[in-house]
């Protein structure tokens, strides 16, 4: 039965938090069916995610060490942090299947998808000498996630397929 502006700007903020929450939950559930169209099998749709999910955790982690929570201004982020973190792992399995040799990462691909990474981070990074604290934040945790999210897939996801490689290997070979 309380009401006034200061009811009405929770109340507001509230709703916006939720629809950014689900527009998050909706550009996950787009980005997988895009994934399993061009792949065409479950394993790499997890894979190409592995990256996302290690890095949103590592940044999550980070925000919390940091004192950094999200708000209004940055929880918007979400979908573009998985967006840009998954289209690591695409790149990196489209080369390795290409090539079945997780070391020709550190030769172009790895490099290109450093270099990538490396001018998100420093585009979205200027946002965090802004005056204004929310702009600063949303330029803390884009840059923030998609360094998480890169170096998870510069580093984990080729580890999973050089591990998963030799355990193919080591199959046909007992055969």
């Amino acid at each position: 039965k309380v009401t006034g502006t200061p009811v009405q700007l929770y109340e507001y903020e509230t709703l916006l938090k939720d629809s950014y929450v689900e527009a998050t939950w909706y550009a996950l559930g787009a980005i997988i069916i895009l994934v399993f169209l061009h792949f065409r099998a479950v394993l790499p749709v997890v894979l190409s995610l592995f990256p996302v999910a290690v890095g949103t955790l590592w940044m999550v982690g980070s925000m919390g060490w940091s004192g950094v929570s999200f708000n209004l201004a940055n929880i918007m982020t979400l979908p573009l942090v998985i967006g840009i973190g998954v289209t690591n792992g695409i790149h990196i399995l489209n080369r390795f299947a290409e090539e079945r040799n997780p070391s020709i990462l550190a030769k172009s691909t790895g490099k290109a998808v450093f270099v990538s990474g490396l001018t998100t981070i420093v585009g979205f990074g200027c946002l965090v000498i802004a005056d204004h604290r929310g702009i600063r934040s949303l330029g803390w945790v884009m840059a923030t996630g998609t360094a998480t999210c890169m170096v998870a897939g510069l580093t984990a996801l080729p580890a999973i397929l050089t591990l998963m490689d030799r355990w193919r290997t080591r199959g046909a070979s007992t055969r």
